[in-house]
């Protein structure tokens, strides 16, 4: 490569620049390399966080002894006291149920629909907010993409797969019976606890009616359940009761609606792809078949064409690679005659009355060169290019020089250029034909619904059931119902109303039993009574009611 230069600049012109570039750094570095002392001494190493340590520790020791002996003096003594709160494994389980089934999803979904903005991060903030629509290769945003208000509830915005319509019917149906289905067992089961353990807490204080017990003990969350407790919310209650058995009602319609939630808010929908009216006519074209280019031609010599051209992206490609070389290797000469290295001028430039792209290549007597080695092909290829050249582009059997071309991004079709702002808004989202597949997904807002109306309902039921554990002397005790105690329940109360025995109860008129018990018989707190010399709130009655039959058979 050569370096010569056959221009020479006088005395005089340099000596009127110098005045305006900084200094040469050569001058300066010494100062550079002077270290001054530190004031103090670095704080940093293994000693210096014991100190630190010891430091807090002192600091924080005359605080945390107060701290320490309230606490292990007055609040632990009251904890390891507490059973119910803090050594059940009912309550334990109950608390993590809670946990798994209500916070954490809770706080999952309040993550993954979670949006940054002003420096903050909003969960929920894409929840309830109008839903855009996209379909993979679509440029900008599709026609008619946007989808708000009612339709927006039920909209499959969050999608994925390719999947063919006998999968995506499977996967539907898996979702339905084990996952819908799944959850509903649960909350049945949640359900059913926690309105006996309430029912018992209101028996304790009043009777409550024959059918109410029924239902729930027997049933739990059901049809015949609901209707039972809208009949009886017309009946004279206290507040309380009323509001308990609203609860109820309000709770048992949940549970009965937690497949159509679940199956609402999910589905498939089919496949779509983007496709691109050109001429605002609709004469469609696919979007993939738009390519983007860094070098779309559309204009020369300040004039606009009428066609934009794509042409020109190879041949720019060339020149941008050799004007960058030019700017590595070759000089510059600004309007005064002072020469640069272009590397240099990038950064003085800024000290002069010039603009940085006032030092040009082409001035008289330039005859610096460089070379270019090509290591695409197996023997390395050397070229020899000129610093002065004047770059130009072939054209449609034109040449123009690189600084007249107006280039700049945009998309090609054809070799016909268009910008972003003139496809953006046309692109439009329609099935695809060609290779028919389906996708399955959620509804965003649905779910949201869903997620927040499931842990009200958790925080509810948790709030309802730890009422009754403590509060109710007979769930205290360990008296948990289950459906074959509700049946003994209710036969004692049968036979003691219809003052019938069980076989007579048997084959009585049970249309005639039902009316009088529905509407006559209540249960009490009587009928879970202990008799004397019998525990029936615990295991050993069964053993002491066996000891007791048999020394009746052997007198």
């Amino acid at each position: 490569m050569s370096n010569e230069r056959d221009i020479e600049t006088t005395d005089e012109e340099q000596a009127v620049d110098e005045h305006l570039l900084p200094p040469s750094y050569r001058q300066t570095w010494g100062n550079d390399m002077i270290r001054n002392e530190p004031k103090s001494r670095p704080f940093n190493g293994r000693v210096g966080f014991l100190l630190a340590f010891d430091r807090v520790k002192q600091f924080t020791d005359k605080a945390s002894k107060p701290t320490r002996r309230v606490f292990w003096g007055k609040i632990w003594p009251n904890v390891k006291k507490s059973e119910v709160f803090f050594l059940s494994k009912r309550q334990w389980f109950a608390f993590l149920l809670l946990v798994v089934c209500g916070i954490v999803p809770f706080s999952l979904f309040g993550y993954y629909t979670r949006r940054s903005s002003n420096g903050g991060v909003y969960p929920f903030a894409s929840t309830f907010q109008a839903k855009v629509l996209s379909c993979g290769d679509a440029i900008g945003e599709a026609q008619n993409s946007t989808v708000a208000g009612i339709e927006a509830l039920f909209t499959l915005d969050s999608t994925w797969g390719k999947f063919p319509f006998s999968q995506v019917k499977i996967i539907n149906i898996v979702w339905e019976i084990f996952v819908a289905r799944g959850v509903q067992l649960l909350a049945w089961w949640t359900s059913y606890v926690v309105f006996s353990d309430a029912l018992l807490r209101v028996i304790e204080r009043r009777p409550t009616s024959y059918e109410i017990f029924a239902h729930i003990c027997l049933q739990g969350p059901s049809l015949s359940t609901m209707w039972t407790l809208i009949r009886d919310l017309i009946r004279k209650r206290t507040k309380g009761t009323w509001a308990l058995f609203l609860y109820l009602l309000i709770s048992t319609t949940y549970v009965l609606c937690i497949p159509a939630f679940l199956t609402a808010m999910t589905g498939y929908d089919s496949t779509q792809v983007a496709w691109i009216d050109i001429d605002g006519h609709n004469n469609i074209v696919p979007a993939n078949s738009f390519e983007y280019e860094p070098y779309v031609l559309f204009g020369v010599n300040n004039e606009t064409l009428s066609t934009p051209s794509c042409s020109a992206a190879e041949g720019m490609d060339e020149l941008n690679q050799r004007e960058g070389n030019m700017r590595w290797y070759c000089d510059c000469q600004i309007p005064n005659g002072t020469l640069f290295e272009y590397r240099s001028w990038i950064q003085r430039w800024s000290y002069t009355d010039y603009g940085w792209d006032q030092c040009v290549f082409q001035f008289p007597g330039n005859n610096q060169t460089y070379e270019v080695v090509n290591y695409t092909s197996s023997k390395p290829d050397t070229k020899t290019y000129k610093c002065n050249d004047t770059l130009k582009l072939q054209i449609d059997d034109r040449e123009y020089e690189r600084k007249d071309l107006n280039t700049s991004g945009g998309y090609c079709h054809e070799d016909v250029g268009y910008t972003f702002e003139e496809i953006s808004d046309k692109s439009r989202c329609l099935p695809d034909t060609a290779y028919p597949s389906y996708k399955w997904g959620f509804s965003t807002m649905l779910s949201g619904v869903w997620v927040i109306t499931h842990l009200i309902w958790c925080l509810s039921m948790y709030a309802v059931w730890q009422d009754a554990q403590s509060n109710c002397a007979m769930v205290k005790k360990g008296l948990g119902m289950t459906q074959l105690r509700a049946a003994f329940v209710l036969t004692e109360a049968a036979k003691q109303k219809m003052e019938l025995g069980g076989n007579e109860l048997i084959r009585e008129d049970i249309a005639q039993v039902e009316g009088v018990l529905f509407k006559e018989a209540e249960i009490d707190r009587g009928l879970f009574a202990e008799p004397k010399g019998l525990w029936y709130g615990h295991s050993q009655g069964l053993i002491k009611r066996k000891e007791t039959r048999s020394q009746i058979s052997e007198i």
